[in-house]
């Protein structure tokens, strides 16, 4: 979806530039500033920015996350995540997502072999987080997941 939004944007780019630079161009001929034309050229890009952002938006649905999970199938050779790890280590990173219902997301986890840091859904003391349970797992690279 990314690749599609990048395209058309390259190129819309391409077509605006010719349309209004080009000095064959009707409109290049017409339009004789040329910091006006570069000002259209902006504005055609931002437009074209902006619909295709909206156009993501409304495709994904506006409450959709914002995370990619990514495999790299090559190379295989990278260093595995450290299994003593520790969150003040400075290549921790740890990604919480939110659920409505911590329960229903443990079974469906523990049916996936998922790798379980926590024994389950534990209630968390800190009541400004947003969240009263949480979860702590890793990924199949061995980064956590609250």
């Amino acid at each position: 979806m990314e690749a599609a939004g990048l395209g058309i944007f390259m190129i819309s780019a391409g077509v605006f530039a010719t349309l209004l630079e080009y000095p064959q161009s009707p409109v290049h001929q017409l339009i004789s500033n040329s910091l006006f034309r570069r000002f259209l050229i902006g504005c055609a890009m931002g437009l074209t920015a902006a619909a295709i952002i909206v156009s993501f938006l409304i495709y994904l649905g506006f409450n959709a996350p914002a995370i990619e999970f990514l495999e790299y199938l090559a190379p295989r050779d990278g260093r595995p995540y450290p299994v003593d790890s520790k969150a003040n280590d400075i290549w921790h990173w740890q990604i919480h997502l939110i659920t409505a219902n911590p329960n229903d997301a443990f079974g469906a986890l523990r049916a996936g072999k998922t790798t379980f840091v926590s024994s389950g859904p534990v209630t968390l003391p800190n009541k400004n987080l947003g969240f009263n349970k949480g979860l702590l797992i890793r990924d199949p690279d061995g980064h956590a997941l609250l």
